[in-house]
């Protein structure tokens, strides 16, 4: 189980840095680890543009232009939803985590149905390579829970790919967990993708089945200008003084 932390005011455009607190996925900090995805959520004006957008900083991945609809069924509210920041520490990426009830049972009509968009761009120099998915569901009896997520450059507007995770169910099953699928953009690298994630959970007739956390990670590529850290340029510095120290004591 992860541990929530209470939700605090976003402060915009913040840095952050990272808390590793658990062996495979971590809040990233400082505070506030998370937001109610209704604050995130950017404001269009009649012509369709932007003119409030708040933003999600997760070390140098800014997360912006949010939209959410619910499509059918009992899905959260933007309210009822969190997103937090999230760092993978297996593979050091860095992304979000989306937290919410998106559940189905054989009591409500329909599916359950409901889309968020967003915007990720990669500061600092760096480009995205790789897109990382991942959910955790659980269910009784017959259904289907998917996420099927779409990225687009959202510099030229090309489509990339789309990928999902998801699972039937033919038979009564243990509960899911572990869904998982990723995307390799190389040798093309991209400053910016346009995010595009259905969410549906389906019980069937008889049953019930829901997902609450969805992960999104990216990996991303180092500017190749990238100043050397601090220990580097102290060795360097240390070497130079030497070499001029032996050419005065030659001369």
């Amino acid at each position: 189980m992860r541990n929530f932390i209470p939700v605090l005011t976003l402060a915009a455009g913040l840095a952050v840095t990272v808390l590793g607190t658990s062996a495979q996925a971590s809040p990233v900090g400082p505070v506030p680890y998370s937001v109610p995805l209704s604050s995130l959520l950017a404001t269009y004006d009649s012509g369709g543009n932007i003119v409030v957008d708040p933003t999600f900083v997760v070390d140098n991945l800014v997360f912006h232009a949010f939209s959410y609809s619910l499509n059918s069924g009992p899905a959260p509210s933007a309210s009822e939803v969190m997103i937090w920041r999230w760092k993978d520490d297996v593979t050091g990426n860095f992304g979000i985590e989306i937290v919410g009830g998106f559940a189905d049972s054989a009591l409500t009509p329909g599916n359950t149905d409901a889309t968020l968009r967003y915007t990720v761009t990669s500061m600092d120099g760096a480009t995205i390579s790789d897109a990382h998915l991942h959910g955790d569901g659980i269910h009784t009896g017959f259904g289907n829970i998917s996420v099927t997520e779409s990225w687009t450059d959202a510099e030229t507007g090309k489509f990339l790919a789309s990928k999902s995770i998801s699972s039937d169910f033919v038979t009564e099953q243990t509960p899911l967990d572990n869904l998982d699928a990723s995307v390799d953009f190389t040798p093309a690298t991209y400053t910016s993708l346009s995010v595009v994630k259905d969410i549906n959970v389906n019980a069937g007739p008889l049953g019930s089945a829901a997902i609450s956390v969805i992960d999104q990670t990216f990996s991303q590529i180092p500017h190749s200008g990238e100043t050397p850290e601090p220990m580097t340029l102290s060795i360097f510095g240390l070497g130079a003084a030497a070499l001029l120290f032996r050419r005065s004591r030659k001369a």
